[in-house]
């Protein structure tokens, strides 16, 4: 029933902002290179772990039994505090647990006129969750209305953000037509957006995922043929991205793309990624060392061992040298044998003597 639904809704009420794909982006970001741009990446990982802190903390409110159980009690908390989008979702996820569909619209609107205007993030948090109200209860018109939301709300904020939480939304629910209307709408609007561009990647290869599972074909890993030959319109994406992105942001892209490839695509097209980028950059330990992670978690020893071979043959500096053979004597020590692990050793000792004579 309605009670139900609003129930089963209330998770979606904590999706106050788009998550990162956070594994993702923290590797992609190292990939970068500079001290200047990884201290960047780095500020803007402690931003990401920031709002995943207060998205967790909305939801641990919103599923918790200390707030507030009457309207009249939310009402006199939100004369003390009417700047909190926190109060007000809450009120209206309320409201929604006694089927007042309307009443929950009506108190989110009296949220954007009474937040004050210099509290963007407060606002902003406000129209998100009159989007999930309006996908997750519009009716049959629902993609009509939250696009209507939408329009109103993108004139107010910032507008990427905006976009990239509608499109969380959409593809959470299963509206996968209208958000890839929306992703093209994005990329156009925002083409020098390496997160924009990498969001319609993955979402086109999800595509492709649930066409495969559509057709029946046989299920199988990420690597199998089956998916290999599927992934024609996120490579389309990817060429666009890249025709698109300043030439700084395409390494990032593409470590993010290799990484999609991996986890929900093709391995060998993530293989292929990679070693483009290394034909291109081999002394990228950084590009390496998120190469051989993705083989380690596809538990292809040989294929590791084989990459450690390839990196630790080239003529990086000592400093790298020793953080590559470092790399692979742990790999050893957890995955080979201990004549694997002598291997290794006996490989570092020799190129420390090179050096040393060289």
């Amino acid at each position: 029933g309605l009670l139900g639904a609003a129930a089963a809704a209330g998770d979606d009420w904590g999706e106050l902002q788009l998550a990162d794909g956070q594994t993702a982006a923290a590797a992609a970001a190292a990939a970068n290179g500079t001290p200047s741009e990884l201290s960047k990446a780095q500020k803007k990982k402690l931003r990401a772990q920031h709002e995943s802190e207060i998205r967790a903390a909305e939801q641990a409110r919103l599923a918790g039994d200390s707030g507030p159980e009457s309207a009249a009690n939310y009402e006199q908390q939100l004369m003390a505090e009417p700047n909190s989008s926190f109060l007000w979702i809450k009120y209206m996820a309320f409201q929604l647990r006694l089927g007042e569909i309307d009443a929950a619209r009506r108190i989110g609107e009296r949220a954007l006129s009474t937040i004050d205007m210099t509290q963007e993030a407060e606002k902003f948090n406000v129209w998100v969750a009159l989007l999930n109200l309006e996908n997750a209860y519009g009716g049959a018109n629902a993609e009509e209305v939250v696009m209507g939301v939408f329009k109103r709300a993108v004139q107010y904020v910032e507008p990427k953000k905006l976009y990239l939480a509608l499109l969380g939304i959409l593809e959470r629910s299963g509206r996968h037509e209208l958000a890839g209307d929306v992703w093209k709408t994005a990329t156009k609007k925002f083409n020098t957006s390496c997160k924009v561009w990498m969001g319609a990647f993955e979402s086109a290869l999800q595509a492709s995922s649930r066409t495969a599972d559509n057709d029946d074909q046989p299920a199988a890993g990420p690597s199998s043929s089956s998916k290999a030959a599927d992934g024609a319109a996120a490579r389309a994406v990817l060429e666009r991205a890249l025709k698109s992105l300043p030439k700084h942001k395409h390494i990032k892209a593409l470590t993010r793309a290799a990484l999609a490839e991996f986890r929900m695509g093709c391995a060998e097209r993530g293989r292929s990624i990679f070693e483009s980028m290394l034909a291109n950059y081999p002394k990228r330990i950084d590009i390496w060392n998120v190469y051989v992670d993705q083989e380690i978690k596809l538990g292809d020893t040989a294929h590791v061992r084989s990459l450690l071979a390839r990196a630790t043959s080239l003529a990086l500096p000592p400093k790298k040298m020793k953080v590559l053979f470092r790399r692979w004597l742990e790999f050893e020590q957890t995955h080979g044998s201990a004549a694997d692990v002598a291997s290794v050793k006996q490989k570092a000792v020799a190129y420390m003597e090179q050096q040393a004579t060289a």
